[in-house]
């Protein structure tokens, strides 16, 4: 979680808690305090990887897991196919060492 994301639960939780003290006593003041403060760092956290270039990598890839389309192991196959010599890595990229190989693919997925 980031500081910004606790620092403002824990603001929202107090907050909250303080509201609820004045207005129906010390212990109607916990649940809601702690709803209140833990729902709003599960909603940030949430947001956070939501918009995320991590984020998004995680959704597509499990979504495309999901459907048959990429094998849910995907850095272990790049790696395999780099290994057998399918693939080359050029710094942090995986590029198709055969035009035929990637174009077999291609025709399969279509």
């Amino acid at each position: 979680a980031s500081a910004r994301s606790v620092t403002l639960a824990t603001t929202l939780a107090v907050t909250t808690g303080i509201a609820y003290a004045f207005a129906y006593g010390v212990q109607a003041a916990v649940v809601p305090a702690a709803v209140f403060g833990l729902g709003y760092a599960f909603a940030d956290n949430l947001m956070g990887l939501a918009t995320s270039v991590w984020g998004r990598y995680v959704v597509a890839k499990t979504w495309l897991a999901l459907l048959g389309r990429l094998p849910w192991r995907f850095m272990n196959f790049l790696d395999d196919t780099h290994r057998r010599g399918l693939l080359r890595r050029v710094g942090a990229v995986y590029q198709f060492r055969h035009v035929r190989f990637q174009e077999y693919l291609l025709a399969r997925n279509n």
